[in-house]
């Protein structure tokens, strides 16, 4: 592998993120509105596979708009920007799920 390959490959990743970022941020709140009420009640495990199955549509059609803005060359990276923007949107809500739930205080009962 030469510089020039090691250097091209460097800039469709670092581009690969960049739009799948923005994809991401796009996706954020449509996706929240959609599990929003079920989250809380699901363990971890549940909640990755709940969001990442609630949020496919959304994110597929964000990342065929941004396709369609930035044209022929987003188009090529549109599988690896699927999956790297359902990454983020993902860890993302999850992250703020649970810093709501730190964030709330528990009610203890006393006891009898």
């Amino acid at each position: 592998m030469g510089l020039a390959q090691w250097m091209a490959d460097w800039l469709v990743t670092d581009k690969v993120a960049q739009l799948a970022e923005r994809i991401a941020g796009r996706s954020r709140l449509a996706t929240y509105q959609r599990v929003c009420e079920r989250l809380y009640s699901l363990e971890a495990h549940e909640a990755r596979g709940y969001v990442r199955t609630r949020a496919a549509t959304i994110v597929t059609a964000e990342a065929d708009k941004l396709i369609a803005q930035e044209g022929v060359s987003a188009g090529k990276l549109r599988d690896k920007l699927i999956a790297s923007a359902m990454d983020s949107l993902v860890s993302a809500i999850l992250l703020q799920a649970e810093q709501a739930r730190r964030a709330k205080p528990t009610t203890r009962r006393l006891a009898a």
